[in-house]
Formats: C-alpha cells, structure tokens, sequence
C-alpha cells in the first residue's frame, strides 16, 4: 500500500530513520483512544532511539489501556528540505499523523544545543511557536529531562515541564488531560490543573523581573502556594514499570544494545557534574529484578550487547555477582557485557577479565582533571596511582586501547594542570609497555560548563579564544604517534554555556537563530556561531553576560526550581573548591546534609553486599560448539517499505531475528565475533525483490521446516523466507555462484520515459543491444572511469507496455548499477532515477538447489 512518504524516502540519506515499523513499535488505533501522546526527540533517529528514558516513557504510555503514544525525531536536513518545498508536516512515525493532530506532545531536553531543533519539529508541525499563542485545538506541549532543572530559556515556548524523573509524574499527567477534557474547559484551566501535580512546572505561572545591569531582579510568583517547584523523582526503582520489549532499530544507532539501568543517582561529589546533584540520591535495582528484566529482553529483542548502566557501574554493590549471573546465563549466545561510565578505582582484574571473555567493548577512564590537586578543587577523589594502576590491567588483560577523558578550563586550572594531562597521558602510555599488542591512547578533552544546580554554578566560563589556546597547547605538546587528541569547537562549548545559565530573555535569540537557519548545533558541519552572534546582537543582549563569574546573593534563573539539593549546601562546596577540601562519598561515610533525602521514603537504596566471594566467568556447560554446524541456504523476498533497509541493516535484522527465534547461530572467530551470516550482491537500497539470497550456519539440529517458521514469526514486516535447503560447508558463496539477474520497472516508474513514444523507447532498447560495445563514464572513489555497459546487460525489453524488464549477466555486472545502465540507455537525469520503482524478480545461481 503506497504511503506518503513511499516518493520521499528515496530521496534521503539512509530512509530506514523514518519508517517506524521495527521490532517491536507498538501501533494502535488512535481514533479509538482517550489520549494521543507523541514523544518527540529533537535529534536525529540515531541519537534519540538510544536515550533510554524515551523507551521508558514510550513502554510506560503504551501499557495504559486507552492512551497511545508514538514517537517523531527531528529530520535531517534533506528531508526537511523536501517538507517544506513539499508542503508535507512533519509526521510521527507509527501512524504518520501530522503533530498538530495529537493531543499531547512531550519534548526530551537532554542537550542545549537542541533548543533550535524543537522550535522546527513545532513550526513543521504547524504549531504555534509560544504557548500564548495556542488554544484547545493545538496539542499540549511539555518537556522534560535534565535540561528543564534550567527551564528559563525555552519556558516561552512551553505549556508546561517535569522537573526530575518522568515515570510516575506522566501518568498523573495523561490523566488529568483527560479530566480537562471530560469537563471541556478552557486551556488555561487544563494549565493550572497541571499546577497541582509534583513535579510539573508551567512558566505562565512566574513573572521574572531584571535590574537594568542585566541579573534578575527577583521572580514572582502568580499563583498562590505555586512559589517553588520539587524535582519529581522515583523513591524505589523495583516498583516503576521498566520496558523488555524495546524497540529494536533497523539502522544501527549510537547506543546499539539492550540499555539496562542497575543504579540511578551518584553521590561521589564532583563539583562539576550536575547529574550527580540533579539525580541525588542513589538507588540500585535489585540484582532479581535485573535478572528478570535482562532475561526478557533478550528474548524480546536479540540484541548482542547489554549495557549495565548507572553514573558509575562499578559502584552497583553487587556488580559482580550480577555480572557473574548474566554472563553465566547469556554467554553462550555470544552476548557482551559493557559499562558505560566506570571509575578507575572501581575496577580491578576479576571484573576486567569477566568483560573481557566475550568481546573486549573498550575502556573509557575519566581522570577530569591533570594533577592531583585539581582533582582536589573539583572533588575528584581519584589518585595518580590508582589510575595507573588501572591502565596496567588493562593492558595486561589484552586491550589495545584506553581512553583518557579530561576538562579544560575548570576553576582554578593553571598552566601545570595543563602540563599534567600530557604527563599522565605519557604514564599511561606506559604502562602498556613490553606488551605484545600495539597500543592506543585517545585524549578527550572537553570544556567546563558551570551547569545549574552544581557548586560551580557560580564559577565563570572561560571564552572560545581561551579554550582554543589551551586545546592548541594540548595537541602541540601530545606526541601524535602515541596519541589521539579529540576535542570540542569551542563555541559550540561557548554557546552551550550561555544556555546552561541562560534566562527568558535567551527566548527572542533562539527564536531568531531558528528563523536565520540554526539546526543541529551540537553537530560541527550543521554548527554556525555567526547566527548566534547575529541573534543576541538583535536581542541587545551581551552574551558574555551568562558567562561570567557569579555572586553568592545573586539571584540565578532557576531559583525557583528545588532540585533537592540546599543552595547553601552547594555554596559550601563552592568554598571548599577553594580551599581545596575535598569530602566523601555519603554511601560509604557521613551524611554531609545536602538535603535531598527525607529518610523515611527518599533515601539511598543500597542493595546488601553479598559477602561470598563471586566467581565470574563463562557458564561452559551450555556452549554448543560439539553440535554439527549445519549451512542453510533461504531464499526470501524484500517488498514494501523493508526495501529502504540498507545490506548492513538487512544483517543485523536476520541475526537478530535468529535470537529472538532461539536459533544458535555459528559465530566467526577473532576480536569481535559475528554471526556466519552471507547474503549475495547488496540490493540497493529501494530495490524490492522477490528473490534475495541468505546462507546462515547454525549449531543445532532444529527440522528445516522449523527454523524457516521461526525465523518468519520474527522477521518484520516485509521480509520472508519462501524457501530454504541445507547445503554443504564447501558449497560456494552466492556472489561467487551468481549467473544472471532479473530486473522489472513498473507502474509509475514508467514516468520517466514519457518523453519517449512507445516505439521510441523500444527502439533505443532494441538499438542498445544490437551494438557490440557502449562505453559509459561514471564516478568512483571521486574519479571517473570508463566501462563497456554491453557485455554487462544480457536483455532489455518492454513487457506488455507496463514494465521494463532487465537482466544484467554476472561477474561482468559486478561493476555497475542498474540505474547507471537506466540512465546511459535512455539518457535520464541521475537524481530522477531515484523515482523508479524497481523490483528485483529473479536471481540465477550455477548451482540448481531453489525449488522451481
């Protein structure tokens, strides 16, 4: 069934971002549903489907009986491009609804250079732009996630935020909309009901006055009893709903694996971090409660990786019995175990070798700062030695490459701190020395940012010329043949900045820096400072101003915003950066009276320490290896929207797909172990077929009949296998087997060849192949070649004046595209080659195995 983004998608770079049918997407029929909620992420695809939180509240809004929730990214460049030239909204992707059509809209605020992003998904969406502006008929729009504990900047342009964890307060949320709707009041009443719900703040409620200097004056309150809002947080993370059939993306995406949270929150104190304040306090899953949702999640997904998350993994109290578990349970399947955020005194040799038995997932070590006395002022209690210490089991236990994360530009950082990134980087090196394997050591540097809610909230920012003199020092001084050097563009640092402590007056410069073209700031090639710069200078307003040094009275904007944390508290931490003092780990010590807990429901949860020492190694009683290894070779058809998955998706689709069917595949050997999965010439991406081949090896003995059943009950939608026949080990590769392939051109691809009469075109066909030679040019690797097309094409006809048919001879055709053929023959432009429909019908192979 043609769709309205069946013309579009061949059109943009990689189409699979839009499609909205993977494994588990959950499509309802809104018409029949009391709410209708869209979760947008202001990122592209990639990004958004690896924040965890959004599947979280996707699962959690999904299980509610009458409310539907569905999912829209922001779209790349091209196809904004062709929206707009279009006149087409925006869409979500489950039921392609345009956004005005929803009831509810929930923006996730994770970055502030994401700010320009949201008011284009709203303006593609036909919505007004600030919520003074909307009435009953536009949807709600609301944010939330870490950017919203500094709501000011973009409170214009929302109706309301969550402040904290989401997975309870939107629930109240959905529920008092559809109160305001049974009651059929005006927006301003569905508003000031949201006023009563923990954790949600409106913007329309508070008035912010300035002094002419530029601080705020003061805020006001306009509601009664509504003069400070409480972060919304989750007392025990065992009784909230948490998701095991995520949704599984066909493209791979920067988290590309099962996302499990063991811990939330982190007490350690750096004065830097403002997740460690925001999130306060700790609170750890239970290890039963993993188990539980780690064992489900694999079934439901296939994924070959799971990530244990917290701000520090290695902190979980029970990380290696839980480790032990999963690995003894899962490590048959070729399953990795990774850690996102691991302190180097968290880990030693038996937690290094456990990660290290299934697939080597890499080292990231956070020193944050060169020497040890700036970690002293930033309360980074982490030591030279420990860190060293670290790199060498590292290196011992067979990893080749460390990373070593560092900040620029943290208070009271001199010239040594500097000098003292490159001579522990030089230390680390080190450390791997007299090994075999050859070493590698990426530097990271990133700038400070005072972040709201943290003790340097009041610490100033250096400027872009200063961060590029520093990163300049840094890269001439690390030696290239040891190092990596990454770093930040400054003014994207500069201007995250400005956000992070930004006010509402920021709401005219965002705004403008939309209309004046900002997309995707936090990308370097999409990125232009001069826009910003441009807007502030219309605003009046002097950017440094949000830069600057602050003082201990002045008003910040996010003072009416309660995060848990005291203010004096943080203030005391400011000081003691000073004074270089550093202070403890309150799970491990005393309670230093932040104020975040009541300690009667809002406590640190810490699961008992297992006292028995935890053995962690590779269950070997389910290994399989003894199994025969069978090859199977399928035939199956790629039709409908599955014909915009790329060679590389269509890969991972089938190994995940074998998982969640309990097939045990034969994996490869080496560094990172892949399935033995060989499929035959990729098919363009667009392409449909009827006839694709697949040889997989397996080590079991399941009836064929049974794993063709299997595999198709987990296959998505469009992709089946119609055939399947066990053949030998030595039987040659498809690609190295292959003859000839058909090719059919219907329906309204025909309309390209509307410039021809129908003799005409026939004509050039039968002209075409009654020459011996025609040599083409085309583009590769950036230069132009020349081939003889003639050799290359066996026939080429029309049938029944509806489709071209053609059938390309194999291995001369190895060289060529299809559309490249199209285009030479009939001379037609090569952007509208990318408007045929073009189905592949029949592949020939040398060896006479497929059914006839």
């Amino acid at each position: 069934m043609k769709t309205i983004l069946d013309d579009i998608l061949p059109q943009v770079v990689r189409p699979s971002r839009y499609l909205g049918s993977e494994v588990n997407s959950i499509h309802k029929n809104l018409d029949r549903l009391a709410v209708k909620v869209l979760l947008a992420f202001p990122d592209i695809y990639e990004v958004g489907m690896s924040h965890l939180g959004f599947q979280i509240l996707y699962h959690i809004l999904n299980i509610q009986e009458d409310v539907g929730a569905e999912r829209v990214f922001a779209p790349w460049a091209d196809m904004e491009k062709i929206l707009r030239k279009r006149g087409i909204p925006l869409l979500s992707l489950e039921s392609r609804r345009p956004l005005n059509s929803f009831d509810i809209i929930g923006f996730s605020l994770q970055y502030e250079l994401s700010y320009t992003n949201v008011l284009n998904m709203l303006d593609l969406g036909n919505i007004p732009l600030r919520a003074k502006d909307r009435n009953e008929n536009i949807p709600l729009i609301i944010g939330g996630g870490p950017c919203t504990f500094n709501p000011e900047p973009m409170a214009e342009f929302f109706d309301a935020m969550v402040i904290g964890e989401g997975e309870e307060v939107i629930v109240e949320i959905v529920e008092a909309f559809k109160k305001w709707r049974k009651a059929k009041r005006r927006r301003g009443c569905l508003v000031d009901m949201l006023t009563a719900i923990a954790g949600v703040y409106v913007p329309s409620k508070f008035e912010v006055k300035y002094s002419p200097h530029g601080p705020i004056q003061k805020i006001i309150p306009l509601k009664p009893e509504y003069n400070r809002v409480r972060k919304r947080a989750v007392c025990d993370l065992d009784k909230v709903e948490y998701p095991t059939d995520f949704i599984v993306p066909f493209t791979s995406i920067v988290h590309d694996r099962i996302n499990l949270e063991v811990a939330r929150g982190c007490t350690r104190g750096c004065r830097f971090c403002q997740a460690g304040m925001i999130y306060r306090p700790v609170r750890e899953r239970s290890c039963s409660k993993v188990e539980k949702i780690a064992e489900r999640a694999f079934k439901c997904t296939g994924w070959e990786e799971m990530s244990l998350l917290s701000l520090s993994s290695g902190d979980y109290s029970n990380i290696e019995k839980i480790l032990g578990s999963l690995m003894s349970k899962f490590s048959h399947q070729k399953i990795a175990f990774s850690f996102p955020s691991l302190r180097a005194e968290t880990l030693h040799s038996p937690l290094i070798n456990a990660i290290k038995q299934i697939r080597k997932t890499g080292f990231t070590i956070a020193p944050e700062a060169g020497t040890e006395r700036l970690r002293k002022v930033i309360n980074k209690n982490l030591t030279e030695s420990e860190i060293l210490e670290t790199c060498q089991q590292i290196f011992s236990a067979g990893w080749r490459s460390v990373k070593l994360y560092f900040m620029i530009g943290l208070p009271r950082e001199t010239k040594e701190d500097l000098e003292g990134i490159i001579q522990l980087a030089e230390k680390v090196w080190a450390q791997g020395k007299g090994l075999k394997q050859k070493r590698h050591v990426t530097i990271s540097v990133s700038t400070f940012i005072p972040k709201p809610h943290t003790p340097f909230q009041w610490a100033s920012m250096i400027s872009a010329e200063d961060i590029k003199s520093r990163q300049s020092y840094l890269r001439n001084r690390l030696k290239k043949n040891k190092f990596n050097f990454k770093w930040q563009d400054p003014y994207t640092s500069v201007l995250e900045g400005i956000m992070a402590r930004g006010d509402r007056r920021l709401a005219n410069v965002i705004k403008d820096a939309f209309q004046s073209g900002s997309r995707f700031d936090g990308w370097s090639e999409c990125f232009n400072f001069r826009i910003w710069e441009n807007s502030f200078f219309k605003a009046g307003l002097d950017s440094s101003f949000y830069l600057g040094q602050k003082d201990e009275p002045e008003t910040f904007p996010w003072d009416h915003i309660d995060s848990g944390v005291k203010k004096d508290f943080l203030w005391e931490e400011f000081n003691n950066s000073r004074q270089e003092v550093q202070i403890s780990d309150c799970r491990f010590g005393k309670c230093h009276n932040c104020g975040v807990c009541d300690f009667k429901s809002f406590y640190p949860r810490i699961e008992p320490k297992e006292t028995k020492k935890t053995e962690i190694g590779v269950s070997r009683g389910k290994v399989l290896s003894p199994k025969k290894t069978r090859r199977i070779r399928f035939q199956f058809s790629k039709t409908n929207e599955a014909r915009f998955l790329s060679h590389l998706e269509m890969s991972k689709v089938f190994a995940r797909a074998a998982k969640r069917a309990k097939l045990f595949l034969k994996y490869s050997q080496g560094y990172h172990p892949q399935p033995r999965i060989i499929f035959g010439p990729a098919l363009p991406v667009g392409f449909e077929s009827l006839t694709e081949y697949m040889d997989i090896e397996l080590l079991d003995d399941i009836p064929l009949e049974t794993v063709k059943t299997r595999f198709n009950d987990k296959l998505p939608q469009g992709i089946h296998i119609c055939f399947g026949k066990e053949i030998s080990l030595k039987t040659p590769a498809i690609s190295d087997s292959l003859e000839e392939v058909c090719y059919s051109i219907s329906g309204e691809g025909q309309s390209l060849f509307k410039k021809f009469t129908e003799k005409e075109r026939e004509k050039v066909a039968k002209d075409f192949l009654s020459q011996p030679h025609f040599p083409i040019s085309k583009l590769r690797k950036g230069r132009v070649v020349t081939c003889d097309i003639r050799p290359m094409v066996k026939n080429l006809r029309f049938s029944n004046r509806k489709s071209l048919e053609v059938t390309l001879q194999f291995p001369p055709a190895k060289s060529i595209r299809l559309t490249e053929v199209i285009g030479a023959v009939w001379d037609i432009p090569e952007e509208d080659l990318k408007n045929l429909l073009i189905c592949k019908t029949s592949m020939k192979l040398r060896e006479k195995w497929v059914q006839t």
